[in-house]
């Protein structure tokens, strides 16, 4: 009895009430994820604090700063859908490293743009970045996140990117915009770093048929006392592997289709309308 009693207390105790126990790591690991939700918020902020700089130094003028602005939004036209294909693609986890690239480079050619055209590119690949944030990480977050922690969790996307804005603001007040580009482009290699150790999502890897690696990713991910087993076995009945849904087939089906477009009808008098197409993770909109 006494040996029972003591192999009793030596065991790991297991939680089995909804895979609850420290929040540590989930929390940590988060973190590393929201470094790209950061280096969002430092994209959209950096127009505001260097257009004014650079038309002061001749680099831009009034118009062009215009433009300049407006290139993020449009770069991240093309990296909502670029972020949505990775993911399925590379996997949760490789598509989160893979966005720090556009952002780096970005910041980079501006930092050492030599001519108007340059400072447009960079700020081309920071929008292509910033549309590849809005897709991939909070997917990334909610996907690793117990259930009593995805709302705290997911809502922290928005507030990185609050702080990341807020940053660059101060920053802009001291630094001119070469100076602080350069500045800019660290957050965004330490980032690419960090996120290149996390594990990928439990969930992408039983759509792909492997088990045992959704098994090792949710003992990293949770607690050490945590019953994986039992949430992976839960995962997995959710999880279907032959899930391969078409463009064509959304667009096609008016329960999916119509969500996509609101139409906001406003004007003078109430004869002008217009037609505001608000497509999900409309976040790369918001700043123009």
């Amino acid at each position: 009895m006494e040996e029972n009693s003591v192999k009793d207390t030596m065991a790991p105790r297991i939680i089995h009430s909804k895979f609850e126990g420290s929040p540590l790591k989930l929390v940590a690991i988060s973190l590393c994820a929201l470094a790209g939700a950061l280096n969002f918020g430092i994209a959209i902020g950096y127009s505001s604090s260097s257009i004014p700089s650079m038309i002061r130094r001749g680099v831009l003028n009034k118009d062009e700063g215009s433009w300049f602005g407006s290139l993020l939004t449009i770069g991240a036209m093309v990296g909502g859908p670029l972020g949505g294909w990775c993911i399925e693609k590379f996997g949760r986890k490789i598509s989160i490293t893979l966005l720090s690239i556009p952002f780096s480079v970005g910041f980079f050619i501006i930092s050492s743009a030599t001519e108007t055209l340059h400072c447009y590119l960079g700020r081309f690949l920071t929008g292509v970045g910033s549309g590849m944030v809005t897709v991939c990480i909070p997917i990334y977050i909610a996907e690793i996140s117990t259930t009593s922690m995805r709302g705290i969790l997911g809502a922290s996307v928005q507030l990185l990117i609050t702080i990341g804005i807020a940053i660059t603001y101060i920053l802009g007040m001291f630094l001119e915009w070469r100076f602080l580009s350069s500045i800019c482009t660290v957050p965004c290699v330490i980032g690419g770093l960090l996120t290149y150790f996390l594990p990928e999502t439990p969930r992408w890897l039983l759509m792909k048929n492997r088990k045992t690696d959704a098994v090792r990713a949710l003992q990293v991910l949770r607690d050490p006392h945590a019953n994986v087993q039992e949430e992976c076995k839960e995962l997995e009945d959710g999880a279907d592997p032959e899930e391969n849904v078409s463009l064509m087939e959304i667009l096609g089906k008016r329960e999916l289709s119509y969500p996509l477009f609101v139409c906001d009808w406003r004007g003078e008098a109430g004869r002008t309308g217009r037609v505001i197409s608000e497509l999900p993770q409309s976040a790369p909109v918001q700043p123009y």
